[in-house]
């Protein structure tokens, strides 16, 4: 079982949800990704978050926990492991964690510096072989192999599927070439504020030049997650920002890469629960209009990417986030381009 987000009902929480429902599974290995704020209303803080994503790890009672060993709420579990319990760690950052008392046996991360994958101090697979290349992709598919590994599958096997995955619809799925489209289901502060810096990091890699991102507002989900969501995009289009100025400082040379955004509210697409209310734009533009970011608003998703497929050039990347309201985008672009 993983647990990455608490549940409930309108604004009613079901207390200790993953607890109740790890108990009853009684699984052989749990995985705790993440402490963030996402269904707000059920949920008003962090501190909240903790206290029910950390039920599965207190349920636990045999096998195999899987933590982020980058998350310091997450790695705060520790604490609730049960006896008999393996904890397994997954890390972006090679140093902190080859420095971390744990047995090398029970740590798989990333080497950004050799572009491996680590595992029991041997690279066990190649950045080129994975299947996402995104940061937060990698930082699942670490936690996937420690899964794997968890139950005692075979390295090679795992290896074997890593490397052969398909992924799902709107995981960083790319749709076109020219320009390349990137299609996620980012719908969250930490998944906006990752998906954006991997496109961004696939046009520097790639050599093409502008970033265009198109992000569906949340309807009927409150203010303050929209305004959080809002928050993550200004930002990391800032970071971003400030990451090419410094580039172009040092070398005089280097692209000009701009971003621009595009946001919608879908209103031809989505259905009366997802319905974007006055207030939950409000927010939204406020934010962005706070930290002087730029950015167009179409009600209608099909004037909203017919304009950025007009405006793109064949050297640029797309990057299509949002949930419900960005879901149709794949067919309205076949309706736009015609393929």
């Amino acid at each position: 079982i993983e647990v990455s987000e608490v549940q409930g009902w309108g604004t009613d929480l079901m207390k200790n949800h993953a607890l109740i429902m790890s108990s009853a599974i009684n699984p052989d290995v749990g995985v705790v990704t993440n402490v963030a704020m996402d269904h707000i209303g059920l949920v008003n803080s962090i501190e909240d978050v903790f206290e029910e994503t950390s039920g599965v790890v207190k349920a636990t009672n045999k096998g195999g926990i899987v933590l982020n060993f980058d998350d310091e709420n997450v790695l705060n579990m520790k604490q609730f492991l049960n006896d008999g319990v393996d904890a397994y760690f997954t890390s972006m950052e090679k140093e902190q964690i080859e420095e971390y008392e744990e047995s090398i046996d029970k740590k798989v991360y990333f080497d950004r510096d050799e572009k491996k994958i680590m595992y029991d101090g041997d690279p066990i697979l190649r950045f080129e072989e994975l299947p996402f290349t995104g940061e937060h992709f990698i930082r699942n598919i670490l936690s996937a192999i420690s899964a794997c590994i968890s139950l005692e599958i075979p390295i090679e096997d795992i290896v074997d599927g890593v490397k052969t995955y398909r992924p799902l619809s709107r995981r960083f799925t790319r749709l076109y070439d020219e320009p390349i489209v990137i299609d996620d289901f980012a719908h969250n502060p930490d998944g906006i504020k990752n998906t954006v810096r991997a496109s961004y990091d696939l046009a520097e890699q790639l050599d093409k030049n502008d970033l265009y991102i198109a992000c569906a507002i949340r309807g009927s989900r409150g203010e303050t997650l929209n305004g959080l969501n809002s928050e993550a995009l200004a930002e990391v289009i800032r970071e971003l920002r400030h990451r090419n100025d410094d580039l172009i400082e040092k070398d005089p040379n280097a692209k000009k890469r701009k971003i621009y955004l595009t946001l919608s509210s879908s209103v031809d697409l989505v259905d009366h629960l997802n319905f974007v209310e006055d207030f939950e734009k409000d927010i939204f533009f406020a934010k962005l209009d706070d930290a002087h970011i730029k950015y167009n608003h179409f009600e209608k998703l099909y004037d909203a990417l017919g304009y950025i497929m007009e405006t793109a050039g064949k050297d640029d990347v797309v990057l299509l986030i949002g949930a419900q309201g960005m879901d149709p985008a794949s067919d309205v672009l076949k309706d736009i381009l015609g393929h």
